[in-house]
């Protein structure tokens, strides 16, 4: 099992919320829930995969022993009953984590998520389906040299301001505002604290055959997208949604990737909760 770092934002009395962090990214991400999360009694539970931040690396850790060392953690913390947001490349882990805790799991939240390369491999890029199938046949340490090279551990705003530059308008804009762009630069710097670790176990990951459990799903779910999203295609949670027929989608036409969860995040979490209480009481 492997010791997970883990912070909370919010209420701490509050509702029991894990927040899994992007690709690459770490448990920082979750700052931009404190606001929300504290006016409508929400505790969030953020952590750093295996690799990340401050959680150790032993070895690779496939989904199902991440995922058990979530549960360990919440164990650990002695929380019954939670909901589940997944934001982009932190959405394999929530929607595992939502398969293997049942009841546990009031609602789950995929917010611009990565879809199961498997089952979907035409809602990624010719360049994200390279990538990937690159990923999956790779030996480990090869993987890691490439990462190196591609993920560099000092990252700048020159750094963010290249990546903007291939984003759409208002993903633009909303990294150019000064407490995003921190936030952003120092979740990014937590993420690269060990190296790639955490960056080649995620790739592994993604390229594997992963998919939902559709059949053991039963909590409500809400799958989020900006249409303008150039990083992950809307296309992913559009075909999420056909496959599981009680969720429900939001397509939101002018925002985009980074865009979405910062401006959405006080929506997307009311939504959820909201939604939870109209179909029975919280236990």
């Amino acid at each position: 099992m492997t010791q997970l770092h883990s912070a909370e934002f919010g209420d701490p009395g509050g509702l029991p919320l894990v927040f899994f962090h992007g690709f690459p990214g770490s448990h920082l991400q979750a700052g931009f829930l404190q606001q929300a999360a504290r006016q409508m009694g929400v505790r969030v539970i953020a952590m750093d995969r295996p690799g990340y931040g401050e959680s150790v690396f032993q070895r690779p850790s496939g989904l199902n022993q991440v995922v058990d060392s979530v549960l360990d953690l919440l164990n650990q913390k002695k929380i019954s009953d939670f909901f589940v947001i997944g934001v982009s490349g932190g959405n394999p882990y929530a929607w595992k984590l939502a398969a293997l805790a049942g009841p546990r799991v009031l609602g789950l939240a995929s917010i611009c998520g990565l879809a199961p390369f498997g089952l979907f491999p035409g809602t990624f890029s010719s360049l994200q389906r390279w990538g990937l199938s690159a990923a999956r046949w790779l030996p480990t340490a090869a993987l890691g040299s490439v990462c190196k090279r591609l993920f560099p551990l000092e990252v700048t705003e020159e750094n963010l301001a290249f990546i903007a530059k291939r984003l759409h308008e208002s993903d633009q804009k909303i990294l150019q505002e000064s407490e995003v762009k921190k936030m952003i630069l120092q979740s990014m710097h937590q993420a690269r604290k060990q190296g790639v670790p955490g960056i080649v176990n995620d790739l592994k990951i993604y390229s594997s055959k992963w998919e939902p459990d559709f059949e053991t799903l039963r909590c409500p779910i809400h799958l989020w997208h900006g249409k303008k999203d150039w990083l992950l295609s809307p296309r992913m949670s559009i075909e999420m949604n056909r496959r599981i027929p009680a969720s429900r989608l939001t397509l939101v036409d002018e925002e985009g990737h980074y865009s979405l969860p910062i401006k959405y995040t006080e929506k997307i979490v009311k939504d959820l909760i909201l939604e939870k209480r109209s179909l029975g009481s919280l236990h």
